[in-house]
């Protein structure tokens, strides 16, 4: 398992955990019509659009494929013009928690207790992986311990 899998995308994250979009740009060697797997504000994955079957899905009689450039060059939100959420079949696992309505559910934590919650521990200063400086779709390769290394990051702040 796992030959053929997009290698700037490969460990970084679950597509379950991403939300696709479709999206376009003007591209002068492609159709430019794609779907985005996004997770938050990152671009973690840039794929052909599909039909019912699965396929490549067609434009205009010609065939949607996307260049080398849409797909693995293209990794910023500034990049893409969104359209809206796409549309996954609903026995699929990617389909799973994705929601047509782009609405934030409404917190009721504060509500029950009567107050604003308190947060007793920022994770982030306690745990060595999750830096929220390091934007996962702009490393290189995997999201390996080597990435998250407070001492090699300190010392890339520094320089």
């Amino acid at each position: 398992m796992g030959a053929l899998t997009d290698k700037t995308f490969r460990f970084k994250n679950r597509v379950w955990f991403t939300k696709p979009e479709d999206a376009h740009r003007d591209c002068p060697t492609c159709c430019g019509k794609v779907t985005l797997w996004r997770r938050g504000n990152q671009v973690l994955r840039v794929t052909t659009r599909k039909d019912q079957w699965g396929e490549v899905q067609s434009f205009d009689g010609e065939t949607g494929w996307i260049c080398n450039e849409c797909r693995f060059e293209k990794k910023d939100v500034n990049d893409w013009v969104i359209e809206g959420l796409s549309t996954i079949p609903r026995y699929s696992v990617k389909g799973a928690n994705k929601y047509k309505v782009l609405e934030v559910p409404h917190e009721t934590v504060g509500e029950v207790i009567g107050r604003k919650p308190k947060l007793m521990m920022d994770i982030h200063t306690v745990s060595d992986v999750n830096d929220p400086s390091i934007d996962l779709s702009k490393i290189p390769g995997p999201a390996t311990s080597d990435v998250f290394n407070k001492k090699q990051i300190e010392d890339k702040k520094e320089n």
